[in-house]
């Protein structure tokens, strides 16, 4: 089999399932494909347009707020935060993206912590 195409799949397949790229990257480290290898997939996911990685947050922030009961509160949006992390998403975009989405009278700030011990089990 062709590594290349064979992580090219799984990436394609990974961000259908909602999964963030160092997810993705470290799933695909366990299979045994080379950083090189899964570097150049991404490449060509982006070149080809099929994956906009800059893009893949905002509906899978979407879709998990859309679970949570209204009102949201600082609870909900620490739990959608900490799921997004664990998923693979970027903290750092992650807190700009719910940042938009948080109402006003929430001021809870995410909560960091739990996420590192949580995403290392969960895998």
């Amino acid at each position: 089999l062709d590594d290349a195409r064979v992580a090219l799949a799984a990436i394609l397949s990974e961000v259908a399932s909602g999964r963030g790229p160092a997810r993705i990257e470290q799933r695909l480290a366990r299979r045994g494909l080379a950083p090189e290898v899964v570097g150049r997939a991404w490449d060509a996911a982006r070149d080809d347009h099929a994956v906009d990685s800059d893009a893949l947050l905002e509906p899978e922030v979407e879709r998990r707020l859309a679970r949570e009961r209204l009102p949201l509160d600082g609870r909900a949006f620490r739990r959608v935060y900490n799921a997004l992390l664990r998923a693979g998403f970027d903290p750092d975009a992650v807190e700009a993206v719910l940042a938009r989405h948080q109402p006003d009278e929430t001021t809870a700030e995410p909560h960091r912590t739990s996420t590192i011990e949580s995403s290392e089990s969960e895998s």
